[in-house]
């Protein structure tokens, strides 16, 4: 009969992976618990840079992007599967309808 911690290390062998996932996710928090004051003057002094950087308008610009960009893919999609129906009635029927 096995003893106990025999059967630990032949379980352990087969579960490696799984620990080192777990570790793996364990470790950030570990990292951020040291941090003890969140209100350094890093953080102020990113926020500062930042906000220098990004305007009102440079925001809107990008979401107006988006935007155009989203109703050319939607124009294209359904343009897209109306060639498709279109071609395969032609196929089915023999006709071309538009």
């Amino acid at each position: 009969m096995k003893s106990g911690f025999n059967r630990f290390k032949q379980a352990m062998r087969k579960n490696k992976i799984a620990l080192m996932a777990g570790a793996g996710s364990v470790l950030p928090y570990v990292a951020l618990a040291e941090v003890t004051n969140p209100n350094t003057t890093a953080y102020t002094e990113v926020l500062t840079a930042l906000t220098g950087a990004i305007s009102v308008a440079d925001v809107a610009a990008i979401l107006a992007g988006c935007v155009v960009a989203g109703v050319g893919f939607f124009f294209l999609w359904f343009g897209s599967r109306k060639a498709v129906n279109s071609f395969v009635t032609a196929l089915k029927s023999g006709r071309i309808k538009f």
